[in-house]
Formats: C-alpha cells, sequence, structure tokens
C-alpha cells in the first residue's frame, strides 16, 4: 500500500527487496525551524536601548508551540568596532514571574561576526543546545558580554507572555519594557505514513522524503 518503498531484508551482506506487495506500518516525522515567540516591535512608545554587560540582562517569555528551542535572536544595536561575543543563557521561570537562578537548562552565544556594525542596529542569533518544550512552559533569555558598546532596543510593555527582567543587588525585578526578541522550534511534523497492517512480521524497509 505505500508506493514510495519497499519491505527489505538483509540476507548476508547484502539487502534485498522481498514481499513487493507488503509495507510495513510506520510514521516518520520532520521538524523544521519554526518561529515561536516574536516580540520584534523595535520603536514606538517608552523606546530606548538598554547596555549590554557582564550583569545579565533577561526577557521572560512563554513558549506557544511543542518542540525543540534550538534559537534565540535578539535585535541589537552597537557602538564599538571590536565587541565581544555575547553569552545567551535560558533559565526556568517562577511563580513569580522571574527567573529561579541555579535553574539553567541551555546556552548559546552570538560571536562578535554576528553583531551589527557600528552604530547600525540588526537581529543576531544564537543556536542554542535543543530544549524540549511544550505550549504554556515559561523561561528566560539571560544576555551578558564582557565586552562593551552592544545594546538592547526596548519598547513598552507590547509582549503578553512576559516582560524586560533586569538585576537588582542579588535579586530579579520585572520592567515596564520588553526587548525585540524571538525564539525557534523544531516542531515536528508527520511526513510519511503507512498505518495500514495485517501482519505482525517486521524485517526492516526504506522510505522517500516528501
Amino acid at each position: 500500500p505505500y508506493p514510495s518503498g519497499y519491505w527489505v531484508s538483509q540476507t548476508g551482506g547484502a539487502w534485498e527487496k522481498i514481499l513487493t506487495n507488503q509495507d510495513w506500518a510506520f510514521k516518520t516525522y520532520v521538524a523544521p525551524d519554526t518561529l515561536d515567540q516574536n516580540q520584534s516591535q523595535t520603536s514606538g512608545t517608552g523606546g530606548g536601548t538598554r547596555a549590554l554587560g557582564t550583569t545579565p540582562v533577561g526577557q521572560t517569555f512563554t513558549v506557544g508551540r511543542y518542540g525543540l528551542i534550538d534559537q534565540v535572536s535578539v535585535y541589537l544595536t552597537n557602538s564599538s568596532t571590536t565587541p565581544a561575543p555575547i553569552t545567551v543563557t535560558i533559565l526556568k521561570v517562577g511563580i513569580n514571574g522571574l527567573p529561579v537562578s541555579g535553574t539553567q537548562v541551555a546556552t548559546g552565544t552570538i560571536p562578535s561576526s554576528a553583531l551589527p556594525q557600528p552604530y547600525a542596529r540588526k537581529w543576531a542569533s544564537a543556536a542554542i543546545k535543543p530544549l524540549l518544550v511544550k505550549s504554556g512552559d515559561r523561561y528566560a533569555i539571560l544576555l551578558s558580554t564582557s565586552g562593551s558598546g552592544v545594546q538592547l532596543v526596548l519598547v513598552s510593555d507590547v509582549y503578553s507572555g512576559g516582560t524586560q527582567v533586569i538585576r537588582n543587588g542579588t535579586s530579579w525585578v520585572a520592567t515596564s519594557s520588553d526587548f525585540a526578541f524571538q525564539t525557534y522550534v523544531l516542531e515536528p511534523i508527520l511526513d510519511q505514513a503507512q498505518t495500514a497492517y495485517n501482519h505482525g512480521e517486521y524485517l526492516g524497509g526504506t522510505y522517500r522524503l516528501a
């Protein structure tokens, strides 16, 4: 019943096509990178910037899709000719809506080469170790750098799923602003499916990606 592959078996060192009128019951999934959270407003009421440094600045967010977060993008401006890379850390968020120290779940780096040229603005991205998430999970993106000159672009509180957070001594404090950011999720999508079956014997199979 499946037109794009065959039931196969290995005899010795070679694979052979057998029972060409039968197939496994199987499913395969692919996971394209899909934009999930998107606060892309970069100007308007309450617009401004916040300098990045060794003290992290954060943005909380609420996941909208099931899958693996593997990329974070932020909108930046820069006044330095030699900016340092930016460290991106993902932390869990507590019931108070603030990052929970010691709950790091993923990290990544925005390389210097990805940062805007002096006095320009652009989106810059960090690949992070894939983190399994589901809709409704809450996390915080923390950004820090050993250099100077790089700044986040802020607007008034326009993102309903979280807010910008800053350090006040040893505590996190919510602000009335958001920085421009995007998260991407590898979302599993059904690709191939052969669900008809009437035998319980399984040996091997091939398939063609859509």
